[in-house]
């Protein structure tokens, strides 16, 4: 508020007293010749100012006159006045007319060369010499009336302008002089202006000052009745009040009793967060243990994945190594059949040799085939000569004991080479299926290891996005309660007398703010903990299916190598009862 500004009088100053003051200063006769005398000087002024003008203008003509006169217009007219009065400058005006003259000479003398040229005749009456001849001052006198003529025009012209000039120059001067003293006037007279103005300004912001006075105290006026209105209306208000007081008393105790469970809630909640995100940091220790395990039987699987590469290829390089041994030994065992035949042929002829004389051949080498016979179409031997005799007999069945013994050493060798081959080729089947298997397992391991690193990654991205969304909540719970804070200091400076209630209510909503902040925290944070159990419980599932499978696979190849064995170790079995001659075992070989 402005304060009160008081006049001589005693009554405050307002903007009806300033206009009235200044109705009086118009009045004033003093102020009126003064305003008067302003606008006489300037009347003054302005007609001093255009005479001056007219002036600078007439001086200007005249200056040129006489600079036209002399024929310098670089100089100033104050040197040429100096000059004026000096014999040297009449000295130097004569030489000037002389030339001038001279001048003139030649041109009438080119005027004429050129009209000879042109074939014009000259004037008789004037006796001219050619351009080449030069001009001497014997002919000076010829034109010396002409000159002194001149020179007494320009004298009686210059007396003439100094006669003019001189009340001219007094004019100016005394002008001058006038303009002084009216600009001394006219600086005085502006002071007395800004004066003037200067109290003019400070009675105008009096003024202005009064005026906002008086609306301010129509504001206040009209505050005051705002105020006795508002207090009459507070006052019918305590009554509702009060009334309210009580009903809210109860309010607040069943309020506080429910903020009590809430907040009993709230530490169970909290309790069960931390008993989730315990079990989860030991959910994901499991995990990552069983991720340990995982590449650690993945390694092991690699690891024998390769030993069983390398014995394979070793295995193949053996077969092939007993390949050659086989067919080598089967070579052998031909030339040794035939070897053996072509002994025993001889060890049977021996004794036929030994025992008949040379002259009867004995009757199987005698008879020839049974085709040869029927090609050349001789008739068949008869009956009689087929039969051999009993010593016969008897040699023949002695002789082939030690062919019978060397065919049983080569079926034996051939069935412990054959069941060798078998139990290779077996080995290498059970190779085959368990590398097979690896790999089939190695596939499905990658496959998983990569679910599970997806499924991590999920979960990684999700705890990022609620700690963005945590991050969030707390920044709006920071600008919910910087604003409570806000209009907490509003309402505390509007409505100091009604502080009780509105710091019941305000407390109440305050509380009913962080309850349900804590309700959407708690509810937020139970979701995404069961979401992650969730995730986590169907990982297991996931892994407890893929290891009952793999162990399944396992142990249905494991059954199928052993029943493969089984038929072979039976068809072996089966085939060794019957002994098979040397020429199959041979064959099979």
């Amino acid at each position: 508020m402005p304060k009160d500004c008081k006049d001589n009088n005693g009554h405050l100053r307002c903007d009806a007293c300033d206009y009235q003051k200044l109705k009086k200063l118009e009045n004033n006769p003093d102020v009126r010749e003064l305003r008067d005398k302003i606008e006489q000087m300037n009347i003054r002024l302005s007609e001093c100012r255009t005479e001056n003008q007219m002036l600078k203008r007439s001086l200007y003509l005249a200056k040129q006159m006489v600079y036209k006169e002399v024929g310098e217009t670089s100089g100033d007219f104050k040197t040429l006045l100096k000059h004026g009065e000096e014999s040297g400058f009449r000295v130097e005006r004569r030489t000037r007319t002389e030339n001038v003259l001279v001048l003139r000479k030649k041109v009438q003398d080119l005027q004429d060369y050129l009209r000879k040229l042109e074939g014009h005749e000259p004037d008789r009456c004037k006796a001219q010499k050619t351009p080449s001849e030069e001009f001497v001052k014997k002919r000076i006198p010829e034109e010396r009336k002409a000159y002194w003529r001149m020179e007494l025009e320009r004298r009686i012209a210059r007396e003439n302008a100094e006669k003019e000039i001189t009340p001219i120059a007094k004019e100016c001067s005394e002008l001058r002089k006038k303009i002084v003293a009216e600009k001394a006037q006219f600086r005085d007279l502006n002071n007395e202006l800004n004066l003037l103005r200067a109290e003019y300004q400070s009675q105008v912001l009096k003024s202005e000052e009064d005026m906002g006075l008086i609306q301010s105290f129509e504001t206040l006026q009209t505050q005051l009745q705002e105020t006795l209105k508002e207090r009459a209306e507070i006052r019918e208000e305590l009554a509702g009040y009060r009334e309210r007081n009580r009903r809210l008393e109860g309010e607040i105790s069943t309020t506080k009793d429910e903020l009590q469970m809430l907040y009993n809630r709230a530490k169970d909640n909290n309790i069960l967060i931390d008993s989730l995100t315990n079990k989860h940091k030991q959910i994901q220790e499991a995990i990552e243990s069983e991720k340990s395990i995982v590449r650690q039987n993945v390694d092991r699987y690699r690891n024998e994945l390769q030993d069983m590469r390398e014995n394979y290829e070793e295995d193949l390089k053996l077969l092939d190594t007993l390949q050659k041994i086989t067919y080598e030994r089967n070579s052998f065992i031909d030339k040794l059949n035939e070897d053996i035949i072509e002994g025993i042929e001889i060890v049977v002829e021996e004794p036929e040799v030994i025992e008949k004389p040379p002259e009867i051949v004995p009757a199987e080498e005698s008879q020839p085939p049974a085709d040869e016979t029927s090609k050349k179409g001789k008739k068949p031997p008869k009956k009689g000569k087929d039969k051999p005799k009993k010593g016969e007999e008897l040699k023949q069945e002695e002789l082939p004991t030690p062919l019978e013994e060397v065919k049983e050493e080569i079926d034996t060798k051939a069935l412990e080479s054959n069941s060798k081959i078998l139990q290779m080729m077996i080995e290498c089947a059970k190779y085959k299926t368990l590398l097979d298997a690896a790999r089939v397992e190695n596939d499905r391991l990658t496959y998983i290891t990569s679910l599970q690193e997806k499924q991590m990654n999920d979960v990684a991205t999700q705890v990022v996005e609620t700690g963005r969304i945590i991050m969030q909540k707390d920044a709006e719970k920071k600008d919910l309660s910087d604003k409570i804070q806000k209009l907490q200091k509003s309402i505390a400076q509007k409505k100091k007398k009604l502080n009780v209630f509105v710091q019941a209510k305000n407390e109440l909503e305050e509380l009913a703010i962080k309850v349900e902040a804590q309700r959407e925290e708690n509810d937020f944070l139970r979701s995404f903990l069961n979401s992650a159990v969730e995730n986590k419980f169907e990982e297991f599932d996931l892994y407890r299916t893929f290891v009952t499978e793999t162990r399944e696979f396992f142990v249905n190849t494991l059954q199928e190598i052993k029943d493969t064995l089984k038929q072979k170790e039976e068809s072996l079995e089966e085939k060794n009862v019957p002994e098979p001659s040397a020429e199959e075992g041979a064959a099979e070989a």
